[in-house]
Order: C-alpha cells, then structure tokens, then sequence
C-alpha cells in the first residue's frame, strides 16, 4: 500500500530521502519505533526497548516535528525490512523511523541528546532551502515529504 499524499501542511514529494536543490541532505532530528510481528513470550517482551514515540505511520510524522519545536523543510518516513527475533520461531521486527528535515542553522544537537535507536540528531548535512529532490538509497525504504508551509530563517534573523 502505498503512503498517503499530504498529512496537512505536508506533501509526500517522492521515494527516498529528501535533498535541496543542490542534491545535499538535511539536518536531522529522528525518532525511532519498531513493530513485532508474530508471537513473542511475555518475559521477552518485556526485555525490549520500551516504546517511546509510538509511531505507527507516516502520519505520526508531523506531530513529532511539532512536539520538538523545529521548523521543517519536511520529514522523512523509514521502515527497515522485517529482521529474526534471534531465539525465537516466526517473530520478527521492524525498525520505524521519523526524520525530521531542518537547515542546520535550525539545529542545536547538543540542546536535543540521543537516546539510542530512538532519538539522533544529526546537524551536520548542510541542506538549505526547500525540498527540491528524494533521492533513492539502495537498503532504504524511506519516503521524502515537503513541508509546503517551510519560511527559511536566515541566521541572525529573529522569527
């Protein structure tokens, strides 16, 4: 099935992760979930990660930028392929994603932190500007939304 085109402000743009017109990638703050399929013991269960984020599609996506106050050119939403619970007959998992796209003058990592799979932040890829490409990564399945609301801030410019 395929993802739905807009989750408000939000435009799905294409396949792939999202670049500016220079074909750089953005800044980023991500946000991780994982979805098991099949039977899995309780006493198992209750080993993995806790869910934090609870993201159970694309359009959770929004709510997670908004909640961590950033000024998006878009988001990227990220399903891994099922992987083996090692131990553990017919379960799987599946590592989910939202990526929050920002021009790095937008990102302070240091006041952000990481928490593992669940939260990165990454300010080092320079994008700037609105979306203008999704470029495919081999491995990936992502798909590149634009936020069609986005106002760059030039640094120094109070907004």
């Amino acid at each position: 099935t395929s993802p739905p085109k807009s989750f408000g402000s939000y435009r799905k743009f294409g396949d792939g992760t999202c670049a500016d017109a220079d074909m750089v990638d953005y800044s980023l703050a991500s946000f991780g979930d994982f979805r098991i399929k099949g039977q899995v013991p309780d006493d198992v269960l209750s080993q993995l990660l806790p869910r934090i984020y609870d993201i159970h599609s694309a359009a959770d996506c929004p709510r997670l930028c908004e909640e961590a106050g950033l000024n998006t050119v878009g988001f990227s939403y990220a399903m891994s392929e099922p992987r083996p619970i090692p131990g553990i007959d017919g379960a799987e998992v599946e590592i989910i994603a939202c990526s929050c796209l920002v021009e790095s003058a937008d990102l302070e990592c240091e006041d952000f932190g990481n928490e593992g799979i669940f939260r990165e932040c990454n300010s080092d890829p320079n994008g700037k500007g609105p979306v203008k490409f999704a470029v495919e990564d081999e491995g990936v399945d992502s798909v590149c939304y634009e936020n069609t609301n986005f106002m760059a801030v030039s640094p120094g410019q109070v907004g």
